[in-house]
Formats: structure tokens, sequence, C-alpha cells
């Protein structure tokens, strides 16, 4: 199971790795793709569900792993947006298949390493992509077929979120599949996919409103199976929509520690704007804002979002670019009493920092706060603070 989930999210790491071909040549039409020739080191096909070929695909080879096709480093994985960065030195190096316009594909043997597994990832531009892993063989080698799967992804908006479905993968190719979801938000060159199921036999999913908000986001439905020593992964197209979930503490103020009381901070709260980017200081009437080099802002102690009345609180998301290190998160029924309901560093977070902590039961509270009491708030130090 683990190897499935580390090809799955591979195959999003060499979609984003993988460019396309220049846009002034027209894509040939679709045809029939005929039976794979001997060329090269390795060599296969790119097609359709119907069988014909893919105007505009590409094909890439990529060799990250060694001769275990599912011992891949978490590392790479996580650090899959860097691919987007030149010279970068951390993502394996592809080589582009030389992909005639009937379909058949052959990469020659000065671009393969010997001793190392291959990854072939076939692509429809900006569509579905098709990845089989195999050991290294015998030149000349043929590839498994490349055949793209491209269901309809629906999303609906329903109670806590949007719910995802697709088609069941169906073929040859089709036995113990395996289904992960990712949702993607911001800008789409930077954003690093979020998975939100792993794992399924069934072909629907739930993407929760908190990991969203009512944001513009891209789903994608990943499918993975195997056949004798080869790996399989198909990712459909992906589904894009705006969210709709709004949480309690949307445009609620801010308010911040001082003489032993919390006191609410100057101007709109940033930290509840619905910008889950950019991060923000939150001061108090007389301190400096930190966008002036002069300043030296004092270090507040806690950070709270005021609901304005006692409110079920069963989660707070807090959005930071930074390590959380020591800080955690707090509820309180009036600004005066706190109750510790989780550790941020406890929790865990992805690459962006968005770090979730269920409240278990869901509790009666005004303010809900984040407080570190080693190194403070002095400056620009979160992005969100989202109470649920």
């Amino acid at each position: 199971m683990r190897g499935r989930c580390l090809l799955a999210a591979t195959a999003l790491l060499l979609a984003a790795c993988t460019t396309t071909d220049d846009p002034s040549r027209p894509p040939a039409p679709a045809v029939v793709v005929p039976s794979a020739v001997p060329a090269g080191a390795v060599h296969g096909r790119l097609l359709d569900s119907s069988g014909k070929s893919v105007p505009g695909g590409s094909v890439t080879l990529t060799q990250p792993f060694d001769d275990n096709i599912v011992l891949l480093s978490v590392r790479l994985i996580s650090l899959g947006v860097f691919c987007l960065i030149p010279d970068a030195g951390l993502c394996p190096t592809s080589h582009r298949a030389d992909l005639a316009d009937n379909g058949l594909w052959s990469v020659p043997a000065s671009e393969v390493e010997q001793g190392k597994a291959m990854t072939m990832s076939g692509q429809r531009p900006g569509g579905a992509s098709a990845a089989v892993s195999v050991p290294n063989g015998t030149d000349p080698q043929r590839a498994p077929d490349l055949v793209l799967w491209e269901p309809k992804v629906a999303l609906t908006p329903v109670a806590g979120g949007t719910r995802v479905t697709w088609p069941r993968l169906t073929g040859p190719q089709g036995k113990a599949v395996r289904y992960a979801v990712y949702v993607t938000t911001g800008e789409p060159a930077f954003a690093k996919p979020v998975e939100v199921a792993s794992g399924l036999r069934r072909t629907s999913a739930m993407v929760a409103g908190w990991v969203t908000e009512d944001q513009a986001m891209r789903v994608s439905v990943v499918a993975s199976t195997k056949r004798g020593r080869a790996a399989f992964v198909y990712t459909a197209p992906s589904a894009v929509a705006t969210a709709k979930a709004v949480p309690v503490s949307r445009g609620r103020p801010c308010t911040t520690d001082r003489g032993g009381r919390q006191v609410r901070g100057e101007g709109a709260c940033g930290l509840t704007d619905g910008d889950l980017d950019s991060h923000v200081q939150v001061r108090l009437s007389g301190e400096c804002d930190i966008n002036d080099s002069a300043c030296r802002p004092p270090s507040h102690r806690r950070i709270c979002v005021d609901l304005g009345r006692a409110l079920k609180v069963s989660r707070v998301v807090v959005r930071t670019p930074f390590l959380a290190v020591d800080q955690v998160v707090e509820l309180s029924p009036d600004g005066r009493r706190f109750a510790t309901e989780g550790r941020l560093g406890d929790v865990g977070a992805d690459d962006a920092r968005v770090i979730s902590v269920p409240i278990r039961p869901a509790t009666m509270a005004r303010f809900a706060c984040i407080r570190s009491d080693a190194y403070g708030y002095s400056g620009a130090t979160t992005s969100e603070i989202s109470v649920w």
C-alpha cells in the first residue's frame, strides 16, 4: 500500500516536471496506434482509451529509483515543487522520448542509466497522464502501453465540503485498483497538491471544507495498480471549481496581549480576511509597523480571534510559512481563562504549513488563540487562523 501511495505522488511529481511541445507546431490528427516496433533502449506506445494516438502528447523517461520500483525517497516527493526551479538539483533528470505522430515512442540507449528502474510517463497537454514503472531489462526493451485514463471527475458541494466522484478504472490494467485524491489551491505553478484521501477502493471521496475554504481549487484523482513487475499510475484530467466553505472566524477581529489582558488589534484583522497566503502582523495602537525598517515591535505571547460570542468550535486551522516550533492552540470563553487544545508541532503540516487542530469533543468558546512562550509573535509570522 505504501508503495502505491508513493507512486501516486510520483505521478504528480512527474507531471510537474514535464514540459510541453512547441505550441507553434500544430498537432497531427489522432490515428489508430500501430503495433510497437523495436527501437532505442526502451520503446512503447502512447494512446487514448480508444486505441488512438494523442495529438500534442509527450512521453518522458525518469529514473528516480534503484531496481526496486517502489522504493522511492519520501524527501523527493515532498520537494516536488522544486522541479519547477531551474538548476535546483533536487529532482531526477527526465529525458524526452522521441514520439511519432502515430503514437510510437522510443528513448535512445545514451539516455538510459543501467541498474536503475525506469518510469515512463505519457501525457496529454494540460490533461490526463499515465505512468508505468518497470525494472531495467535488456535493450531494446518493450514498455507496457501508456493508455490514458480520461474520466469525468465530478465535484459536488455538500455540507462540510466537496464530494468528489469518478468512474472506475477498467480494462486489463484495472485489477486491484486503489485511488488517491489530491487538491491544489492558489497559483497552480507554485502550489503543492495536498493529499486528502489515499488507498481507496471506492470511487468517491470528500474534500473537507477547512482544506480549501472558499478558494478556487483543482482536484486530481490518481489510480494505481500493478500487473506482474510493472506498476501503473493513472492521473485523470483535473476538475476545477470554487469551494464554498467559510469559517466562523472570517472577518472577525484579532486581539493580542497587553498588561495581562487581550486587546483588539488595529484595523481589520489580516488573519481572518480569507487571504490564505499573505502573512501579516497583529499590532496594537502605538506599536510600529514591521514594514518600517526602523521598527522594533514588541513580542506578544498570544494572538486570538474574537468570535463575538461563544460558539461550538470543532477545529482550528493555522496557516503559517514558518515552523510551528513551540506554538499551541488555545480556546477561551472570555479572553481571560485559556485551555490548551493541541500543539501545532505535534499535529504536523505539509509544505504550505497548513496545520489543523481538531477539538474533541467540540467546545464552546468565544476566543480561539495561538500561543508561543519561547518565541512569541513580534512580526508577520502567521497567514490565517480559521475557526470551524
